[in-house]
């Protein structure tokens, strides 16, 4: 009689800004920044999450911080594979003698085969046995306590760090859907081009991250954040305060590349789609979602009701916790693949 093999379950967020790791039985366990911080000489982790993302812009020479996704897909799996072996550990995720792993991770709906091979490869890497694969948008979307089965309309836009997707759900699958690479990232670096532009001022990324957060697009000019950085002029340390109207006027244009999206996918729509949007409005998830000011400009320009899932940040780790706990109820809007 063989010995028993038990199950592990653990679902992913792979996010471009942060990854959250949830394991069944245990709740969510992990919610780090994706960042991962190793000796050049050596490819060994210096560190990852939290204390790698302090070091950018920071490190010394013979240190390389390394953000392994970009606008939403693995761009280095090496180092992504190496983070997330490096999460599981510190969140004591191992697969035992006697268990089993099997994985969800989430990807873009948009993703090419190749970014999936590469998450493919990611999750063998870590042990899995056998991967699934969901949509962003789909698990944004039961993270919310969206019912994606019936026959209705669904709206919601999931805005990450590295991509923003915009989907209508309707009988458990997706029935519009757009991406951009428009989201928390590029905002981040339209900011950095703004100081550059108009102050001569070169401010770090995460510089860049606190002014969004604090000021958003509200259009406020009594709302201001004193900014620091370096003057490109005399390359020393310079701090400038700075107005959220400003910051409006710069991160306008991304925030309009949003709303287009939006619209392009509402006029993909049927009519009877559309009629259930009117009522039911937009649900807005995704920390990029939470910048000041957006939800009111996106209603104001589409003239429908919006709202924000329960727990933006967590809608899609959310919806991947929800799918294990039924997984046969689920089992439609999964891609599986098995070792």
């Amino acid at each position: 009689m063989g010995l028993p093999i038990f199950k592990k379950r653990i679902g992913i967020d792979l996010g471009t800004a942060y990854t959250l790791v949830y394991v069944k039985g245990k709740g969510i366990v992990l919610n780090e920044p994706s960042v991962i911080s190793v000796y050049k000489n050596s490819n060994r982790v210096v560190d990852v999450g939290r204390g790698a993302k302090k070091m950018i812009g920071r490190a010394p020479y013979y240190i390389d911080v390394i953000r392994p996704l970009r606008y939403g897909v693995i761009s280095e799996l090496s180092y992504a594979v190496l983070m997330l072996k490096e999460f599981l550990e510190r969140a004591d995720v191992k697969p035992g003698f006697f268990s089993s792993l099997e994985t969800i991770v989430c990807v873009p709906s948009a993703v090419s085969t190749v970014d999936k091979k590469a998450v493919l490869d990611l999750s063998y890497e870590l042990g899995s046995r056998k991967a699934f694969l969901i949509a962003e948008p789909i698990a944004a979307a039961i993270g919310a306590g969206m019912e994606i089965f019936e026959a209705i309309g669904s709206f919601i836009m999931d805005i990450g760090g590295g991509t923003s997707e915009s989907a209508i759900i309707s009988l458990g699958g997706l029935v519009v859907n757009e991406i951009t690479s428009v989201a928390g990232d590029r905002m981040n670096e339209e900011i950095i081009r703004f100081f550059k532009s108009e102050y001569k001022i070169l401010i770090g990324e995460q510089m860049a991250e606190s002014i969004k957060i604090n000021l958003g697009i509200v259009e406020n000019p009594t709302e201001k954040f004193f900014a620091k950085g370096r003057d490109l002029v005399t390359g020393l340390p310079k701090g400038i305060e700075i107005s959220a109207s400003e910051i409006r006027v710069a991160l306008l244009p991304l925030v309009d590349e949003i709303v287009r999206v939006l619209k392009e996918t509402l006029v993909k729509a049927n009519p009877e789609i559309l009629s259930d949007i009117s009522e039911r409005g937009l649900v807005l998830s995704g920390g990029g979602s939470l910048i000041k000011g957006l939800d009111t400009y996106i209603r104001d320009k589409l003239e429908i009701p919006v709202i924000f899932a329960p727990d933006p940040l967590f809608s899609v780790i959310n919806g991947i916790a929800t799918v294990f706990k039924d997984l046969s109820k689920y089992l439609s809007v999964l891609t599986q693949m098995e070792s």
